[in-house]
């Protein structure tokens, strides 16, 4: 049985994704590159997996990169220089790390940034504390990627259930 996650991203019609280690989204990592609607793979780092979704895009995909927030610290630089600049758009999904109630302490200054990073780099982002918020957001953020040709986010609440 798929998540919300998964569908949501096969109907906005996403269908490359790269994806990189995170336990919040791991469930779903590991049935988009089971499902036969997405290409899938899973880059060295961040920053690569910005330029493989620009080149799978420029291929004639439509493509997302799942990560934890730290992956928008670390691949700031290729979303402003690749994506930004030549408008090529993404759809980036985040493991909120640092989140207000966080167990792990040394994730807690990825939260204190996350947004403000998304706001400094002006790319648009919602949201989601559940399932039913996934299923709202990204299809509206998909169709403001394709139109703005830029990089858009959407966060996903620690604990969030996306069955």
């Amino acid at each position: 049985m798929t998540n919300a996650l998964t569908e949501a991203l096969a109907a906005a019609g996403v269908n490359f994704v790269a994806s990189f280690p995170s336990s919040g989204m791991s469930a779903t990592q590991k049935q988009i590159d089971e499902d036969p609607r997405f290409d899938s793979v899973f880059p060295s780092n961040e920053g690569e997996g910005v330029a493989i979704c620009a080149g799978a895009w420029l291929g004639g995909k439509r493509p997302a990169l799942l990560m934890e927030n730290s992956g928008l610290l670390l691949s700031a630089y290729q979303l402003m220089r690749l994506n930004a600049a030549n408008e090529v758009p993404l759809l980036m999904v985040l493991d909120y790390r640092g989140d207000i109630g966080e167990g792990n302490w040394w994730a807690v200054p990825l939260g204190w940034s996350t947004e403000s990073v998304l706001t400094a780099l002006r790319v648009p982002y919602a949201i989601a504390d559940n399932a039913a918020d996934v299923t709202t957001h990204v299809p509206r953020l998909v169709l403001s990627m394709l139109h703005t040709k830029c990089p858009v986010c959407l966060i996903l609440r620690r604990g969030i259930v996306l069955e």
